[in-house]
């Protein structure tokens, strides 16, 4: 549960408490005599636990994606605008991450985690052909 406190991701928030939910029921169950059905409930209540903590994680790990190829962008930023003769083409590619970045951070905030790691992808992919021109020069 600590895990999944500080997440923010919805699905996750969600799954918690369902597992919570589910755990009282497989208590009723218990006090109705019905140890089966209580453990079956208490084994669906863990897999919703460890699913939500799965989740919680994956959120972290595409903001600390986002964090790393933010940095990348600026890096690679700086280093064209100090170079005046870079060409517009790797000037395109860096504003390409950069609308990437953006959109993922949308997707993040929305809680679209496969969306999120398309437009990071593509994000990555613009960064790299940018870093290739910036070594062939």
């Amino acid at each position: 549960k600590l895990v999944v406190a500080d997440c923010d991701w919805e699905m996750a928030k969600n799954l918690l408490e369902r597992a919570e939910n589910t755990i009282k029921t497989a208590q009723e169950m218990e006090q109705q005599n019905r140890p089966k059905a209580a453990l079956e409930g208490l084994k669906r209540a863990r897999q919703m636990a460890v699913k939500a903590t799965r989740e919680c994680q994956d959120q972290k790990q595409l903001a600390l994606r986002h964090e790393r190829l933010t940095r990348e962008a600026h890096r690679l930023g700086e280093l064209v605008s100090s170079n005046s003769g870079a060409s517009n083409q790797i000037r395109e590619l860096i504003e390409q991450a950069y609308d990437q970045l953006d959109l993922a951070r949308e997707h993040i905030d929305k809680n679209q985690a496969e969306q999120a790691m398309v437009s990071l992808k593509a994000a990555q992919l613009a960064l790299r052909q940018a870093q290739r021109y910036i070594d062939r020069r």
